[in-house]
């Protein structure tokens, strides 16, 4: 799996998703989603709707990367646990 990085403004506060479909099995959802962020991120509003996961993401400094985890266990029985990582790269943008 490649590493997913995304860029974002220093000052943005927007909404990350992890697309869990093509991993879980037919009729099996997500029971419960949990996030780990490097410790200079806040995460907020995190959000579980049908297949994806997601939070809401601020915080970091100009120039740096930081690692976003996101952990879930499905309703099957027994459940199923696995997480997916992302990593953020905080720019400076001009206002355009």
């Amino acid at each position: 799996m490649s590493e997913q990085v995304y860029e974002e403004a220093f000052g943005s506060v927007l909404d990350y998703t992890i697309d869990w479909t093509d991993w879980l099995s037919e009729g099996e959802s997500i029971a419960a989603s949990s996030w780990a962020l490097d410790d200079v991120l806040v995460g907020t509003h995190p959000f579980i709707r049908t297949n994806i996961t997601g939070l809401f993401v601020t915080g970091g400094a100009v120039g740096e990367k930081y690692r976003v985890t996101n952990t879930i266990i499905t309703d099957s029985s027994p459940a199923r646990t696995d997480n997916r990582y992302f990593m953020i790269h905080f720019i400076h943008r001009s206002a355009s």
